[in-house]
């Protein structure tokens, strides 16, 4: 059995050369033998080997993960130099963990190892109230909060991988877990919104900057601010009168600014208010927004601006906000996004086509840190270990330069996660049969969203349930795989989406109709498609347990009961036809 030796290692590597070796090195077929040389203000990795040993040449600490990722992936190769020029000081990650879903500790673990080798050195996790506070037992209540102890060993774990972990919470809006309780009406603007100016929120705040200060090892705190679209128009306005609202907005910033300096951290904050001039979706920045002078002016100038886009597939888009970020005086960190949220797999095709330009602008513009948001918008039902996938290829696009291809980062995927990178693409065609996230909730007797699709393409679901039938083919051979990134639960949804659709289809043939036969034939299939509903549900129990808390999967296991009920009321409505009682379905004819 081989081992990987370490020779010459600076000694601020030493505690990462010695947890890569007890973590993930035991067990291969030779020894390998590493020397690392850091030559500073470089920006360049090289990896030599000379036949005996290997021998990086670094700056950055991501860039030796990197490097021993590329020999472990076999991409060195004797008399060779693999090389990459690293444009990012930081290439990070903001988890969600306020949409259900809050990653156990263990979890969060493995993934700073994984990440760790692809060459990210950044990690946010977005917790809007899914943190303890000492003495506000509804904060995050039934939430799943992280402790404080377990906020401490995520931070010790990841800085011994030279991984920073910065706190994300949120200090104005996105708080309706938190408002919901009568607890903190005194605070409460709107539903979502603090109320600004009042000074139980400041120190409701202050709690909060403490608590991330106590846990966290770096100054660096983030505190959202993001979409607060109505902000000051309940008991603000109420108490005040109408203002405008980016001068609240700026009043509230500098005050919750002043607290960070009281803990010593540097705040930063999602920056689309600044430059959001329409309410329609997906419009949250716009290139030519006028920002008043006065309003620039009382920005303070300590706080770090992180731009944020998912959506966007125009390179100069990307481009033309950045410089308007620096025209403000702010960086800015720019942040796109590995699509997990509303998703039941990790959807690739539309995070290559947002944040492929989004990288290629910010390698144009020499942006110096690229955050990869992984959101859970709609109750994070998302198979989130399958977004590894897309995290691999982000990594190789924002640091590989002319080293990336696809060859190199399947090989990089399968040394570090165990996966073929190709299967878990496979399965991402889940997204390409229809709009899963939205029929798996659609009512299957109202058929709201069935309805709706055919109405706009009168063959929709025939074309839907034909990718659906080419995707279970090249599923079928990885059907019994249960392990992380779970195949099993992918080919799972294939299968109930697939029995889903021939319920619907049945149904439009049945509808002015009552063919004995037919309705036969449609009992028979809810019966099928209730089978593999529970299918589902197992698979997705399963691979949520393994990876997250408790809490949230009651929200989910809920929706579907809630369909698995519906299914069997529309086998009792079907049923009433096949016995000849004059019952129909009013609902689907509507």
């Amino acid at each position: 059995m081989g081992r990987i030796l370490f020779g010459l290692v600076p000694d601020e590597m030493k505690l990462f050369c010695q947890i890569f070796v007890d973590e993930f090195c035991n067990g291969f077929d030779r020894y390998i033998s590493i020397d690392l040389v850091k030559i500073p203000q470089s920006r360049s990795l090289e990896v030599r080997f000379d036949g005996d040993r290997y021998v990086i040449t670094y700056n950055e600490a991501l860039q030796v993960a990197r490097g021993i990722g590329a020999i472990l992936a076999g991409l060195v190769k004797e008399g060779q130099i693999y090389q990459e020029k690293n444009v990012f000081k930081k290439l990070g990650v903001m988890l969600d963990c306020s949409r259900n879903a809050v990653m156990k500790v263990e979890s969060v673990k493995r993934w700073l190892r994984q990440l760790s080798l692809m060459g990210y050195n950044l990690l946010m996790l977005y917790t809007e109230d899914t943190y303890e506070l000492s003495g506000e037992p509804y904060f995050g209540y039934l939430r799943g909060r992280y402790l404080a102890a377990e906020l401490k060993e995520i931070d010790a774990y990841a800085a011994s991988l030279n991984i920073e972990v910065v706190g994300c919470i949120q200090t104005l809006g996105h708080l309706t877990h938190l408002l919901k309780w009568d607890a903190y009406k005194n605070v409460k603007d709107t539903a979502a919104v603090l109320l600004v100016d009042h000074p139980e929120t400041y120190a409701l705040i202050e709690k909060m900057v403490k608590q991330m200060s106590d846990c966290i090892i770096s100054r660096r705190i983030h505190i959202g601010m993001d979409e607060t679209f109505d902000l000051g128009l309940g008991e603000f306005l109420h108490r005040h009168g109408y203002k405008k609202q980016k001068e609240i907005y700026n009043r509230h910033l500098n005050k919750v600014v002043a607290i960070c300096k009281k803990y010593s951290l540097k705040p930063m904050i999602w920056s689309d208010m600044y430059f959001r001039t329409s309410m329609e979706p997906y419009e949250n920045y716009d290139p030519h927004a006028e920002i008043p002078e006065h309003v620039a002016q009382s920005i303070p100038d300590d706080v770090e601006f992180v731009f944020w886009d998912y959506y966007k597939e125009d390179k100069q888009y990307y481009v033309e906000l950045i410089k308007r970020h620096r025209e403000l005086g702010k960086g800015p960190l720019v942040a796109s996004g590995i699509w997990t949220w509303a998703r039941f797999w990790y959807d690739k095709n539309i995070t290559m086509s947002t944040a492929g330009p989004c990288i290629d602008a910010c390698l144009e513009t020499n942006v110096q840190e690229l955050l990869l948001t992984m959101w859970g918008d709609g109750g994070a039902y998302c198979e989130f270990d399958s977004a590894m996938a897309g995290l691999a290829w982000v990594a190789e696009k924002a640091l590989a330069g002319d080293s990336f291809n696809e060859e190199s980062l399947e090989q990089k995927f399968q040394m570090i996660t165990s996966r073929v990178y190709k299967d878990v693409i496979t399965a991402c065609d889940l997204n390409n049969i229809c709009d899963l996230a939205a029929y798996m909730w659609d009512d299957p007797i109202l058929g709201c969203q069935w309805k709706q699709a055919r109405e706009n393409d009168s063959q929709y679901w025939l074309k839907a349930i034909a990718r659906c039938n080419e995707l279970l083919v090249r599923l079928k051979p990885l059907a019994v795989d249960t392990g992380v990134i779970d195949f099993n639960h992918a080919y799972n949804l294939a299968v109930f989406l697939k029995s889903r659709i021939e319920v619907g289809l049945k149904l439009d043939d049945i509808v002015d109709s009552c063919d004995s036969t037919k309705v036969t034939k449609a009992i028979g299939l809810c019966r099928t498609t209730i089978g593999k509903l529970d299918l589902v549900l197992e698979s997705f129990r399963r691979q949520w347990y393994r990876r997250n808390k408790v809490y949230g999967f009651e929200d989910i296991q809920n929706r579907f009961g809630g369909l698995k009920q519906r299914l069997m009321e529309l086998e009792s409505r079907l049923g009433q036809l096949q016995d000849g009682e004059k019952v129909n379905i009013p609902e689907w004819r509507e």
